[in-house]
């Protein structure tokens, strides 16, 4: 993986983390933590679970109605990237 694609899904999954966060949201999805951290420490293998941890917040956040418009563009734009390139 180039460093360019892991350093715009980081830029990515630290937006959506941010966005929650803001609105509170943020400790109750532990997948983008997980990817946050997977992404951050470069950890080879974890790699192939980024997309399953987001795909499952993804769904949380919409089961929790917690989404906005602005949200599921970022985790469908993070979960193609993630599953594109792992």
């Amino acid at each position: 993986m180039n460093n360019d694609s892991n350093q715009e899904l980081l830029e990515m999954v630290e937006f959506i983390h941010d966005h929650l966060n803001q609105n509170g949201y943020g400790e109750k999805y532990s997948g983008i933590i997980k990817s946050l951290n997977i992404l951050k420490s470069r950890d080879r293998n974890g790699y192939h679970k980024v997309s399953d941890h987001l795909l499952d917040d993804f769904r949380r956040l919409y089961d929790n109605r917690h989404d906005s418009e602005l949200l599921n563009e970022k985790f469908d734009a993070a979960c193609k990237l993630a599953e594109k390139l792992f």
